[in-house]
């Protein structure tokens, strides 16, 4: 098995194991509650009198999709790789009465094409970190970039200076298919947004957390590089 496909495995045990173990919205994981990054933006699109372009890459179950969808008149575009994420964003999202939001798509984010000027917001949550190559993460911000309109919104959060120690406390290669420098992912970031854009946050914090791996838990450390971009 090649580095990518057994970095996508273990990615697809660890989430599926908090999935089928915690609800949505109940405490216990990181599903507890919505991105408050992604809650303090929603109120910038309450003015909107039209319904408002989604997409969510890399949606899990619904964390932050049924949030906003519960928040403000908008049609959300869902892609996952993982189809026991979809299906448990359906039964989430029908819970929350939102389904008719939400246009659920099977897909990893490498090769989703996002459409130019679609979008009025945009999420990639702990997200481009599992794209396959260095390369792939600058088309992706690119078509990101290109893909929002006038006013459009970017939320971008991502795990840098990754370090991932296992079990019996020995340090491993993380399970993360890019694991950039903190300098190096704002350079990318930066340099992609550096024209008509504005950055109306940025910030980095470090975070320690659990993981579950098929060999047992390990422990994730990482700085959080988050971003909120603004197209003028």
């Amino acid at each position: 098995m090649d580095r990518i496909s057994k970095i996508r495995e273990e990615e697809a045990f660890s989430h599926s194991v908090t999935y089928e173990n915690y609800g949505l919205y109940n405490k216990g994981s990181w599903l507890s509650h919505p991105v408050k990054t992604v809650t303090d933006v929603l109120p910038y699109f309450k003015k909107y009198s039209r319904e408002i372009r989604v997409l969510d890459l890399g949606c899990g179950v619904g964390r932050n999709a049924i949030e906003i969808a519960r928040s403000i008149e908008c049609k959300i575009d869902c892609i996952d790789l993982l189809r026991i994420a979809l299906k448990h964003l359906e039964l989430n999202a029908r819970h929350y009465q939102v389904y008719s939001k939400l246009n659920l798509i099977l897909s990893n984010v490498d090769s989703f094409e996002i459409k130019k000027g679609k979008y009025d917001f945009i999420l990639a949550i702990s997200v481009l970190e599992h794209l396959e190559s260095k390369d792939t993460l600058l088309i992706k911000l690119r078509q990101i970039r290109d893909g929002l309109i006038q006013g459009g919104i970017f939320i971008l959060i991502m795990n840098t200076n990754i370090i991932e120690v296992n079990n019996n406390g020995i340090p491993i290669d993380p399970m993360f298919e890019i694991n950039l420098k903190k300098e190096e992912a704002v350079e990318y970031c930066e340099s992609t947004f550096k024209s008509s854009f504005e950055i109306i946050k940025k910030n980095s914090a470090s975070q320690t957390y659990p993981v579950f791996r098929n060999s047992g838990t390990n422990t994730l450390t990482s700085q959080v590089l988050t971003y909120v971009f603004r197209k003028l």
